[in-house]
């Protein structure tokens, strides 16, 4: 018992410690309780539990190591104390969850016979096939009813290869993942324009071509017979024989993946598979490649299915197409979405949920799927995300604290980094805020830009020009063609005629993704922001196209990765500094009131490093305060050498701050000129003005 106290955690709060003390002895009392049957491998029970007492103990001691560097999980326990359960698992360190975890799992084996190992394996299978599928489902947002299929894939690559040319199981596991990955991308491709019931079909009937394939080609297959005497893996002379053997196998399988996938949802691509999923309009027009990010989701989820399929095929020794039906891509579905999609800890929870309580209701097997319906039906009533909500880090573990100080105090200001750029009070924009300009330069140019929507000319040979360093305006009436003129600048719409060219590159053709590349960025009249991402990330993300991290270095993250992140959250911290959203990093976009989430779009846009900014109604839904600060805050844009083109209504804010302003009407350019211009027109007055708003 002397052993057992000094191994027990010892916490300043009565209620936490006693909590945490029962998790801990509910560890130790397990091998009290095992089966006569469990593998001990010659050891007696005092020896298990004496190997149990200091395995914790050694864990307690990493956690106190962390504690006395950063005491704030010891924090927060103490806060915890007499408050609800929830808030006792909220308050508690990650770390030291993590690691009760990893010993549980490490340790509860040991005191399980054959059949309960094996339920445990099949949980570790099924956790590493639904965290694939969470990259899918969970992050991009791509429904995939066919995701049994990649498991077959890597099944049968081992089946093939270990039976027929004795190639080992350490060779194929990562050529069943590359060959799953392979399928994945060939799947994605013809299903890159599709969503929703569409890609769920096309999913769906692929999955079940390849069920067929493996049921009918008997000579390559076994056809339904399918695959028997596959080899056991084994490793230097070591032959894995024992349910316990495949277990722990399985246990660093799905610790590699979760590893991996933990990484890749907080890299470059994490952020944009997240923002994939919100809105892919937004995510393409910020610089996000659909197309690349939508076949890595499909490539990336479908490894682990071949991972997985490897592993299955080497423990059952058998394979048969009725391994991979329908069926088991809806129980994987299931998993994530029970669990909460986008939540590791929620997916391996659903796994385990979904496979273990079916064991425990064996003696109801003919009401068993009536009550998983039920449940599942309640579970979508009641909690919709699932058990365990997906919770993005604002700023990951592993580089914490690299802009905590910039995003609670600002950088410091400087003469040529404005915050809000001052008023002259006139109304009209302040020449001493003027950039200096590039002589002669054109950096926006559209020469006779139409579009045609069937017999609907929306833009009918439309002329601009827009200088470098220009506040321009476009104004107009209710469906003049003023958003379609932005859409076809920015890829979104391309013209029946006509040129978009910017710095002399005619852009027509080109797509959003490599637009805003190439330095021109854009708010929406709607906003658009990731409602999934808080503040920050909404940021972060939109430097997208700025960033190179790869998919190999998002995992294992070079100090080349490492530092572009650093910069990258440090310049988001930056930006919402120079909105004035600084204190609101942690808070979610949709939390956010409206006046805010505009300035929000905004930092996004400035984060790709724009040379020409296109503002969609700014304005639009501001009070007369916002609104003022709108007009200083795009001084302050231009004033970061950033040419400025604005839609909007609001004549007060259109004509103290632009240079120039065109009119359209009916897709038609009727008017182009100064504020003073433009205000005396007599066509801009009855189109648009009105005699009461020309003279005001």
């Amino acid at each position: 018992m002397r052993v057992l106290s000094y191994s027990l955690p010892w916490y300043r709060r009565p209620f936490a410690r006693i909590v945490l003390t029962s998790l801990w002895l509910g560890l130790l009392s397990l091998p009290l309780m095992i089966d006569p049957e469990a593998p001990y491998y010659g050891l007696e029970r005092p020896v298990i539990v004496t190997g149990v007492v200091a395995a914790l103990g050694v864990a307690q001691w990493f956690v106190s190591q962390w504690g006395r560097a950063s005491p704030v999980w010891a924090d927060r326990l103490a806060e915890a104390g007499g408050t609800t359960f929830r808030g006792l698992i909220r308050r508690i360190d990650r770390r030291l969850l993590y690691l009760m975890a990893f010993a549980a799992a490490v340790v509860i084996p040991l005191g399980l016979n054959r059949y309960y190992i094996d339920v445990l394996t099949q949980v570790g299978i099924y956790a590493t096939l639904a965290l694939g599928l969470n990259i899918v489902v969970g992050l991009a947002g791509l429904l995939n009813l066919g995701y049994i299929a990649f498991y077959a894939v890597g099944a049968y690559a081992y089946g093939l290869l270990a039976t027929r040319a004795d190639v080992s199981f350490w060779q194929v596991l990562p050529l069943g993942g590359v060959l799953a990955a392979v399928f994945g991308v060939l799947l994605g491709f013809p299903a890159l324009r599709l969503r929703g019931d569409y890609l769920a079909i096309v999913t769906l009937g692929f999955g079940e071509m390849i069920r067929i394939v493996l049921n009918n080609w008997d000579s390559l297959t076994g056809g339904p017979n399918g695959i028997i005497g596959i080899t056991r893996p084994s490793l230097f002379g070591f032959t894995f024989s024992h349910p316990i053997h495949y277990y722990y196998l399985i246990l660093a399988v799905v610790l590699l993946t979760i590893f991996s996938v933990d990484r890749l949802n907080q890299s470059r691509l994490g952020r944009a598979w997240t923002a994939m999923r919100d809105d892919e309009v937004a995510a393409e027009a910020i610089g996000i490649d659909l197309v690349k990010t939508k076949l890595l989701a499909f490539g990336l989820g479908a490894t682990w299915a071949g991972l997985a399929g490897v592993f299955f095929a080497s423990k059952m020794t058998f394979i048969s197409p009725e391994s991979f039906t329908f069926f088991e891509s809806v129980i994987v579905l299931c998993m994530v979405t029970l669990g909460g999609m986008g939540s590791i800890p929620g997916v391996i929870l659903g796994a385990a949920l979904l496979l273990i309580l079916p064991e425990l209701m064996r003696q109801f097997a003919l009401y068993r799927m009536l009550v998983f319906g039920a449940a599942m039906v309640g579970m979508m009533v009641m909690r919709p995300k699932g058990l365990l909500t997906a919770r993005r880090r604002t700023v990951p573990l592993w580089r914490k604290g690299c802009a905590g100080s910039a995003v609670v105090g600002g950088p410091q200001a400087t003469s040529t980094d404005l915050r809000l750029g001052p008023s002259t009070g006139s109304g009209q924009a302040d020449p001493t805020l003027q950039p200096s300009k590039e002589a002669s330069m054109i950096l926006l140019e559209t020469r006779k830009l139409s579009v045609d929507f069937g017999g609907l000319r929306a833009l009918d040979m439309v002329d601009l020009s827009v200088m470098a360093g220009e506040i321009v305006s476009l104004i107009g009436p209710n469906g003049a063609g003023k958003t379609t003129f932005f859409n076809c600048v920015t890829g979104l719409y391309a013209p029946t005629s006509g040129e978009v060219r910017y710095r002399g590159e005619n852009l027509v053709g080109v797509k959003p993704n490599h637009v805003a590349g190439k330095g021109v960025a854009r708010t929406f009249q709607n906003i658009r922001l990731f409602q999934d991402m808080t503040v920050l990330e909404n940021v972060m993300v939109g430097g997208h196209c700025r960033m190179h991290a790869s998919v190999v270095g998002a995992i294992f993250r070079p100090r080349s990765v490492v530092t572009e992140e650093e910069e990258l959250v440090a310049k988001a911290a930056e930006l919402l500094w120079f909105v004035g959203l600084q204190d609101k990093s942690d808070l979610w976009a949709s939390q956010l009131p409206y006046g805010d989430q505009r300035r929000l779009e905004i930092a996004r846009a400035m984060a790709s490093d724009p040379s020409l900014l296109l503002l969609d109604e700014p304005a639009a839904g501001m009070n007369p305060q916002e609104t003022n600060a709108l007009m200083e805050l795009i001084y302050a844009i231009r004033a970061r050498g950033i040419t400025i083109l604005l839609i909007e209504h609001h004549m007060k804010l259109v004509m103290g701050i632009s240079e120039r302003i065109m009119v359209l009407d009916h897709g038609v350019t009727i008017a182009e000129g100064t504020p003073e211009e433009i205000r005396a027109d007599s066509r801009v007055i009855g189109a648009y003005l009105g005699k009461e708003s020309a003279h005001a």
